[in-house]
């Protein structure tokens, strides 16, 4: 049985163990008998204890196979609502010096929750409950919105390119800070950041972007600034990892150098290496998600 992103299984709490790095770890075993590392400090309020079994999301599988791992939080599930008491607000500087406000709340543990005022309806008297929804939970910290619109995609048919303005610039706690963008007809919707910033978006820039299904999620996925989807390139092999194949083979991998984002990952096993000319490979892209490319090796 293969894990899949975004569904629970359950796992068993097997071991302790303190790696190199000093860090204290659970050890914990999925229901195909393969070990993962669950770092304790995040989870401390949980109580976990040896020999628990705790159900786990599987919060992401990276493109080098790595598994992230969230267990069930003890009092949240995502996406439901709960009543989270207003504790104070406070005054930061951006980046860029300019103020921004930000309103704190306690979850059930007595952790603070920070938002920012402008996504909030209003001011708030301490100790005041709001209603919030989970909108997502990481090493064991909940992330809330006072309310979830959702982004309908009717009007866009899947891999064309549709254009968008860049409105405005949202900066989130938890390193969550989005672009907006709205579409000719009025619809607004978030982009990560974090996967775009060497693209050099601006406020006010027109860009061109095309709906993406994965899995059950649809994303907008912009136009990259250099490559285009079904063209050939030579890339740079930056160098040689070992990637994870699920559930215990490990793979050796060409990490390929894209200047405009993420690198790209290209089997060694897929490659001719007499192809290979001044430490470049060509290779056609397949595809672009999150401003990674997908790379498929040229042999002709």
């Amino acid at each position: 049985m293969k894990l899949k992103e975004g569904k629970t299984y359950p796992f068993s709490i097997t071991g302790l163990v303190t790696l190199p790095d000093k860090v204290d770890y659970f050890v914990l075993t999925d229901p195909n008998n393969v070990k993962h590392l669950l770092a304790i400090i995040f989870y401390l309020h949980y109580n976990f204890k040896f020999g628990q079994q705790i159900n786990c999301r599987i919060d992401k599988i990276n493109c080098s196979g790595k598994i992230f791992i969230e267990p069930e939080h003890p009092h949240y599930k995502l996406n439901q609502s709960y009543f989270f008491p207003y504790l104070r607000t406070e005054e930061y500087k951006d980046g860029q010096c300019k103020p921004e406000r930000y309103a704190f709340f306690s979850d059930a543990f007595g952790n603070e929750i920070k938002m920012p005022v402008d996504d909030l309806p209003g001011d708030y008297e301490a100790k005041q409950k709001i209603n919030f929804l989970i909108t997502r939970i990481k090493k064991g910290k909940v992330y809330i919105s006072r309310k979830i619109v959702k982004e309908i995609y009717n009007e866009f048919n899947e891999g064309k390119e549709y254009p968008f303005i860049i409105s405005q610039f949202k900066k989130h706690p938890g390193k969550r800070s989005y672009y907006v963008i709205k579409s000719q007809s009025g619809l607004t919707f978030k982009l990560r950041r974090k996967y775009y910033k060497k693209y050099n978006f601006e406020l006010g820039q027109t860009i061109y972007c095309r709906l993406v299904s994965e899995g059950e999620d649809r994303y907008l996925e912009p136009r990259h600034p250099f490559y285009k989807i079904g063209k050939e390139y030579k890339f740079m092999i930056k160098n040689i990892e070992y990637i994870d194949e699920y559930p215990d083979i490990k793979k050796q991998a060409f990490i390929l150098k894209n200047k405009y984002g993420k690198d790209s990952i290209v089997l060694i096993e897929n490659v001719n290496k007499e192809k290979i000319q001044d430490g470049k490979l060509q290779c056609r892209v397949e595809d672009i998600r999150k401003s990674r490319l997908y790379l498929k090796p040229i042999y002709n």
